[in-house]
């Protein structure tokens, strides 16, 4: 990941939550705000496939890098 991708997934890890407020948009966020997440939360840092064995298929929800942090969505 390039330097500034890196940086800011550092502050969602130190965050305890996040707060997403934005305009709805065309029945979405804005484009940047888009853009932000699809960057800063990609595969291998929000979600991927995991560790896979006998005993475990791949990561579930709560079990990757960001469970237990809180998040909240404000749409106006």
């Amino acid at each position: 990941q390039p330097p500034d991708i890196e940086a800011e997934q550092a502050r969602l890890l130190w965050a305890d939550a996040v707060i997403f407020q934005f305009p709805l948009w065309w029945f979405s966020m804005p484009a940047i705000m888009k853009g932000w997440i699809e960057r800063v939360y990609a595969c291998g840092f929000a979600y991927g496939v995991g560790e896979h064995s006998d005993q475990h298929w791949g990561d579930r929800y709560g079990e990757g890098t960001l469970a237990g942090k809180r998040a909240m969505l404000t749409v106006t």
